[in-house]
């Protein structure tokens, strides 16, 4: 896992955290969409992150706990795994958010 994802995952959690999941999906994209390089953003993978880390999200639990009780948040591929093969990879998926198929 590399550092960026963990922060990706904390950056998620801290929306979460603030304002509910509907407040996360509107500013982890943003805030995402500011720090890539052109064409690097992928809203698929943004959202169902967003989405991991708020189902599993408890109100009364800091962040140490959430990342001890829910490390499979820390592997890469996990939206990938949910996935068919190919359809992340298209653009379509990238510039907007797509459920499993």
């Amino acid at each position: 896992m590399t550092p960026d994802h963990r922060a990706h995952v904390r950056m998620a959690w801290d929306a979460v955290a603030t304002g509910g999941v509907l407040h996360a999906l509107d500013v982890v994209p943003a805030a995402l969409r500011a720090l890539a390089p052109p064409g690097k953003y992928h809203a698929t993978l943004t959202w169902a992150w967003v989405l991991l880390v708020a189902e599993r999200y408890r109100a009364d639990e800091p962040w140490p706990a959430f990342e001890a009780r829910c490390p499979e948040l820390f592997e890469r591929d996990l939206v990938a795994r949910r996935y068919p093969s190919g359809q992340l990879a298209r653009s379509g998926a990238r510039a907007a958010f797509e459920l499993p198929r």
